[in-house]
């Protein structure tokens, strides 16, 4: 099934706004010359280990469950008007585990979650290759969609305007700081999910230093608060 970015290869964009996303990206990414507005700052989230419990490949909606805090943090976010988009890593679609239908019912799911306590997400993105996927079209990945590339954070940037110099990725594992890297952002690790074994065991080899280091979603909202305080809104 292909998404409605033409030449994007597989699905990577959450089902229940594929629909509009022609729309969107027309309204809110590409205003007149005349109504050129500022960009607005952003949090690009993982999925698993920061927003949603770990639990190994999620193949039935009923086993994502939030973690404590996430939903509050989120909705922090929101009343901020800081853009909230969640990039994740499927392999599980390439490997075989769930399906595309599975994965569109466990956001719809994670979605309801989130209102339930106020809060809501911008965007989700996610990317099912894998270089040893059962179906050959699933091990390609031309526009780096696959984190540590770029390819979903240049989609969320199609469809919002986003001042990239406040604009954070907020992870669990190595790889989500070496996608801030390659993407020119901040980044900031948490020890919920996988962090806290990445941290104490493997941080000598981490090839990209995290900007800060928070205990989880929540702590680092706060931080990402703070920091746009401190940091002047940029000027079109």
């Amino acid at each position: 099934m292909a998404g409605p970015e033409s030449g994007l290869g597989p699905l990577i964009i959450d089902h229940l706004e594929a629909h509009s996303m022609s729309k969107s990206t027309s309204n809110k990414a590409a205003p007149s010359s005349g109504t050129r507005r500022a960009g607005r700052p952003c949090v690009f989230l993982d999925r698993d280990g920061v927003v949603t419990r770990e639990a190994g490949y999620l193949n039935h909606p009923d086993r994502l469950e939030l973690l404590p805090g996430s939903a509050g943090a989120i909705r922090r976010l929101n009343e901020r008007g800081i853009l909230t988009v969640v990039t994740t890593n499927q392999s599980g679609i390439a490997r075989g585990y769930f399906t595309e239908a599975v994965l569109a019912k466990t956001h719809r799911r994670l979605r309801k979650l989130l209102a339930e306590r106020g809060a809501r997400l911008d965007a989700i993105y996610h990317a099912p290759m894998h270089p040893q996927a059962k179906d050959p079209a699933l091990r390609r990945d031309p526009d780096a969609m696959r984190k540590p590339g770029t390819g979903m954070i240049q989609l969320a940037r199609k469809r919002f305007r986003i001042d990239m110099s406040r604009a954070w990725v907020v992870g669990d594992r190595t790889g989500d700081m070496e996608l801030a890297r390659n993407a020119g952002i901040g980044s900031v690790f948490v020890l919920s999910g996988y962090g806290l074994g990445e941290y104490e065991y493997h941080r000598r080899e981490w090839a990209v230093q995290p900007d800060h280091i928070c205990a989880n979603l929540a702590e680092a909202a706060r931080w990402i608060a703070g920091e746009l305080r401190r940091r002047p809104q940029t000027k079109k």
